[in-house]
């Protein structure tokens, strides 16, 4: 059975968008007999806890595994527990007080300076449940030295900083007996990376690689020359040229497109956006570029030159928990989105002003999380509008569109979007902009929801309260969208457009 690995940067619980359209295909495969495990690259402590966490809630399938650049390395070097010596230096430093220091304690922050006959020394910061974080040690000058990571009673990491640009200069990860299995070397004004160190423990010699990036793609090679006919199908926009840099036919290597390649104003004849300027240059360098809709792979192909190896596989909607009954609140309107500038969500909040002054009884429930929070919740506080409300990130939206008359969705641009998806799959309608890709060719005008020009805060504000004053329209649209999800983007149709890229490059 060949091996397939699926690459992106980072995973995390409440990550959506990307990493959860890779999960959802990671099981698709994984039910379906097929071999997978994510790769990621970023550092955690706790991937174990995330891994676990996802799949006691369903989204991740228990075959698949993460795999971790950092756990791969760190565990090679991990002894039977924690050493004598690393446990002993936790429970030094664990407590508040220690008796040769003077502390200042910051109770909101859980934060504590300490001080040794007037110089500052150090600050500690600890978790709400009182485990140690972190420690930061200064000079006489209060300039920042080093920072020190805790992870369950022991030192992961540990960071130096320039005392002149107080920029990162080198980082340390360790083993918990200690050891240091990685260091990482950066410059000291511009932070870029200039050298990875690699240790092995009975080792005399230490592997040297340029940067992170060559280090990566050394890692990709390592993992792949295990495995016979190996499969990476790349997800991450940064990972791009990570993939493509590997040892040619070590492995298969598709690279998948989530978003809208082009930049502002997001149609054909706009620069292509930085982060995916190197994909779509080397497309013929892949064994094939999956792109999510057949507009964006026209568009690409007007402007990119390939080999015939561009492909439409468009994501299938994630599982979720769907309540068996329910009825329409038919007042009710939705939104599942990133609370981020990107997603237009001041225009829907607009849009509820005027809906407000005809239609006093429409609601609003938006769910998401983001640093765009406090803007939206001033913007609703200024309009004076109780039709709204932010009600925070949702682990399980299936029961919220299910209730909702409809969906709606403004964003400046999409790749595909899987709020339409999944607010199809619970057959629930959805009223969008008009934008590049997708919402054109998921949503059929008057049978699966309405499409709105973009920007056009009035004909949004028209089409809610149209929908609110046909709810059997809307209840009808909804049906005929859970239908076009349960046979165009099924799993099973998902699939079997992916075994037949793969049999194609084979």
């Amino acid at each position: 059975m060949r091996k397939i690995f699926s690459l992106i940067y980072e995973i995390d619980i409440e990550k959506g968008g990307i990493t959860s359209s890779m999960m959802s295909r990671s099981y698709t495969f994984a039910e379906r007999g097929l071999d997978i495990d994510l790769i990621t690259f970023d550092h955690k402590d706790n991937y174990a806890v995330i891994e676990r966490t996802l799949k006691n809630a369903g989204r991740l399938h228990a075959d698949v595994n993460i795999i971790n650049i950092y756990d791969y390395y760190k565990n090679q070097h991990k002894p039977a527990g924690i050493s004598t010596e690393q446990k002993h230096y936790y429970q030094q430093n664990v407590n508040l007080h220690e008796e040769q220091y003077a502390v200042s304690f910051d109770k909101s922050k859980l934060e504590a300076n300490y001080f040794q006959n007037g110089l500052y020394i150090k600050k500690k910061k600890w978790s709400s449940d009182g485990e140690l974080l972190y420690i930061d040690y200064f000079n006489e000058n209060m300039q920042r030295t080093k920072r020190e990571f805790f992870y369950e009673e022991h030192v992961t990491k540990k960071i130096y900083f320039d005392q002149r640009s107080g920029k990162t200069t080198q980082i340390h990860y360790t083993a918990p007996d200690g050891f240091c299995y990685l260091t990482e070397w950066h410059h000291f004004n511009t932070g870029a990376s200039q050298g990875v160190m690699l240790f092995e423990r009975d080792e005399k010699e230490a592997v040297f690689f340029k940067n992170k990036h060559t280090f990566h793609t050394h890692w990709l090679e390592k993992i792949c020359e295990k495995e016979k006919d190996p499969i990476i199908i790349c997800d991450g926009v940064g990972s791009a040229s990570k993939v493509n840099e590997m040892r040619e036919g070590l492995a298969k290597r598709y690279y998948c497109v989530h978003s809208n390649h082009l930049d502002y104003p997001y149609t054909l004849g706009s620069k292509v956006r930085k982060n995916h300027q190197y994909a779509m240059e080397h497309i013929k360098d892949y064994d094939g570029l999956i792109v999510l809709t057949n507009e964006q792979k026209e568009d690409i192909m007007k402007d990119f030159e390939s080999n015939n190896n561009i492909f439409v596989i468009p994501h299938a909607p994630r599982r979720l928990e769907k309540l068996q009954t329910y009825e329409k609140k038919k007042n009710e309107f939705v939104m599942v989105a990133r609370y981020h500038e990107e997603k237009g969500i001041d225009k829907v909040i607009k849009a509820m002003e005027i809906v407000k002054k005809s239609r006093p009884d429409i609601v609003l429930n938006i769910y998401g999380s983001g640093p765009g929070h406090e803007q939206y919740q001033q913007l609703i506080d200024d309009l004076q509008l109780d039709n709204v409300h932010l009600k925070g990130y949702i682990a399980n939206p299936a029961p919220f569109y299910q209730q909702a008359l409809a969906t709606l969705l403004t964003s400046k641009f999409e790749g595909f979007s899987l709020a339409i998806c999944e607010s199809f799959s619970c057959a629930t309608p959805v009223i969008s902009f008009d934008v590049k890709y997708s919402p054109r060719e998921l949503i059929k005008e008057h049978e699966t929801g309405m499409l709105v020009e973009p920007d056009h805060i009035e004909m949004l504000a028209e089409s809610i309260i149209y929908l609110y004053d046909n709810p059997e329209k809307a209840i009808q649209y909804g049906k005929n969208a859970k239908n076009l999800m349960d046979t165009e983007y099924s799993e099973d149709r998902l699939f079997e457009r992916w075994e037949e890229v793969f049999e194609m490059t084979k």
